[in-house]
């Protein structure tokens, strides 16, 4: 049985890049070789005698291909999310309460996000983040405007102390603590944002990064 988790955190990024590649050529390849063949059939797997043909020819063995490219496709996901559910998916939290070992891997998680957060909503004490209007934009695309990040903080906090002073979790705070336990791309955006920067002391801080 697949959940949510299965499919945005089992799916290795590499898979995900296969899966993408697949579709948009199956629908380029798809696309063409309507137009090309018109009224003649949608493949072409026959001797061809000109250069359209031939291009057609070549068409239909590639989207051919695809069929086969699919179905290894399946089974990387399959393995992906079989390997994510062995090993990783045991670490899930289902209880209203952590104990230590969850408590420090949630909260470097959470301590990273509001790094991040921070940096990008322009409230970071003594700390200058010069970027482009087209950096701005790109992050700000990812992860909100600055007032958004805001309240993004907030809920942060919220959930930090909660955890902290041991209260319980509401269920999607549950849920939030899970997603962001698996997810990668707050390093990975963190990462891309040093490079970004041109002061790159502001890093030195978190974490050994």
């Amino acid at each position: 049985m697949l959940d949510r988790y299965d499919i945005f955190y089992g799916i290795s990024k590499d898979t995900k890049e296969k899966l993408l590649y697949w579709i948009y050529s199956t629908l380029f390849s798809f696309i063409v070789l309507l137009w090309i063949n018109d009224q003649k059939g949608f493949l072409f797997i026959k001797t061809a005698t000109n250069s359209r043909e031939f291009f057609s020819l070549l068409l239909s063995v590639f989207f051919l291909g695809l069929i086969m490219y699919f179905i290894a496709v399946n089974v990387l996901i399959y393995k992906d999310i079989k390997r994510f559910k062995k090993r990783d998916k045991t670490l899930f939290i289902y209880t209203r309460f952590l104990n230590d070992s969850q408590k420090v891997k949630v909260l470097k998680k959470i301590y990273v996000r509001k790094y991040l957060y921070t940096l990008l909503s322009g409230n970071a004490e003594n700390q200058e983040v010069t970027l482009s209007e087209q950096q701005w934009k790109y992050y700000h695309k990812k992860l909100g405007t600055p007032k958004t990040l805001i309240l993004k903080l907030k809920f942060l906090h919220l959930v930090e102390k909660k955890i902290k002073e041991e209260e319980p979790l509401k269920d999607k705070e549950i849920d939030f603590v899970n997603t962001i336990l698996f997810s990668k791309e707050d390093l990975e955006l963190l990462r891309k944002l040093e490079k970004d920067v041109k002061n790159k002391r502001i890093f030195n801080k978190i974490f050994g990064l």
